[in-house]
């Protein structure tokens, strides 16, 4: 899952401003299911289609 499954589900494109925000809770969880499973994985902005 990433930015573009985030945009397909509300439809809409996401302001650049905005985009990082709006995925932030799916980075989190993502790295937190990495930190569960102690498989020394971290998910960053890009493994999820946010570019700086």
């Amino acid at each position: 899952m990433g930015y573009a499954d985030i945009v397909e589900m509300i439809e809409m494109e996401v302001s650049p401003r905005r985009r990082r925000a709006s995925v932030f809770a799916l980075l989190a969880t993502r790295n937190a299911v990495h930190l569960y499973l102690d498989d020394g994985k971290e998910d960053n902005f890009e493994d999820i289609g946010i570019d700086y």
